[in-house]
């Protein structure tokens, strides 16, 4: 069998893979062989899902002909290379255990309050959600603010929020770096700007449809006839792994990118 590599703004790639039990780690290397990236740079998305190594085809559903997203990390030498690695163990994404399970500790924020609409980064593909906050509590692991990364003010909170498509009770805590305010300010193409980093939709996997909502850095915007065209960075997965040269067809409105307010300024 075989199977389409996909990197944004770039031909499809045809890989033979031997069978359905083939492994995500020797599939890394049947890409290596045939586009060039280190194993360790790559991060491989199928059906909006994160291929994970010690998984095979079989298990993620994979067949023959379809579409594999290939999102290249950063890094240039070994260095950079090493610290490409994800260590799942210090990634703090967003967390489903069980609230019965940890202690929480109820907090406040300064930048957001239970009941703000915000705008939630999927933990797999990197896409924007729409959510509301229900809940403001100290992150355990985190002892003090001090303690949090430093890039990061709040880095010791952790946000329990409810995406609008979920019916049942959410137990979905994020960080401060995984939201932000609902975006709802509306851009009109012909005001876009070179350097502009948007929210739009994009399908990754197929750009003449709709997806989902992403950043994208805007490097021009082409217009044939009624219809337009952006040409830019866009940045998927959990990451935000920037990929160059992308080009979106126009599918829906296009957004400004909200920044938190704190409370004290509303």
């Amino acid at each position: 069998m075989h199977v389409r590599i996909r990197v944004p703004g770039k031909p499809d790639t045809t890989v033979p893979v031997v069978s359905k039990l083939t492994k995500i780690e020797q599939f890394r290397r049947l890409v290596k062989e045939k586009l060039n990236v280190d194993p360790r740079l790559q991060c491989l998305l199928y059906g909006g899902k994160l291929l994970e190594d010690g998984y095979t085809f079989h298990d993620y559903n994979i067949k023959l002909n379809d579409v594999i997203q290939l999102m290249i990390r950063p890094g240039n030498d070994k260095e950079d290379q090493k610290a490409a690695v994800i260590d799942k163990s210090k990634v703090i994404a967003c967390n489903t255990d069980q609230e019965e399970t940890i202690p929480y500790e109820d907090a406040k924020s300064s930048l957001y309050l239970v009941g703000d609409l915000v705008d939630i980064r999927d933990s797999e593909d990197g896409a924007w959600v729409e959510g509301k906050i229900v809940r403001i509590v100290l992150d355990p692991k985190i002892k003090s603010e001090e303690e949090s990364q430093p890039d990061h003010k709040e880095g010791n909170l952790l946000f329990k929020v409810q995406c609008d498509d979920d019916e049942e009770d959410s137990d979905l805590y994020c960080k401060v770096k995984e939201i932000r305010p609902r975006a709802c300010k509306e851009i009109d193409v012909t005001d876009l700007k070179t350097g502009q980093v948007v929210m739009i939709n994009h399908n990754p996997n197929e750009p003449n449809e709709k997806g989902h909502w992403y950043d994208f850095k805007i490097d021009e915007v082409q217009k044939n006839r009624n219809k337009y065209k952006l040409v830019g960075t866009i940045y998927l997965g959990k990451d935000a792994i920037p990929q160059d040269d992308t080009t979106a067809p126009i599918h829906d409105k296009i957004f400004a990118i909200e920044e938190a307010v704190p409370d004290l300024k509303r």
